[in-house]
């Protein structure tokens, strides 16, 4: 809920300010911007699915070992979908 929430937000503002206050945004960068940051969002919370369906109980400190890989996946996800609303706030 709150992936569509967000970006539902971030897309308003995101025309709501370029028409209001400042230059329009070029269109290109625009949709970089929301595709990475569709690409980090789906890459930090499939995994999170996948690791749910497979069992993996939550707020646990440690982990058993072949839950290793999602857990980064899911890492490197928040660390694009970070980048991606970084450069949505700046275009």
């Amino acid at each position: 809920m709150v992936g569509g929430m967000v970006m539902a937000f971030m897309g308003g503002i995101h025309f709501l300010v370029s028409k209001d206050h400042r230059p329009a945004v070029p269109r290109k960068l625009g949709r970089i911007g929301a595709a990475i940051v569709f690409i980090g969002f789906n890459l930090t919370f499939f995994p999170q699915f996948i690791l749910g369906y497979l069992g993996m109980p939550r707020r646990y400190a440690s982990y058993a070992p072949e839950f290793q890989m999602l857990h980064v996946m899911s890492s490197a996800g928040a660390s694009i979908l970070g980048v991606g609303y970084l450069s949505r706030s700046f275009t």
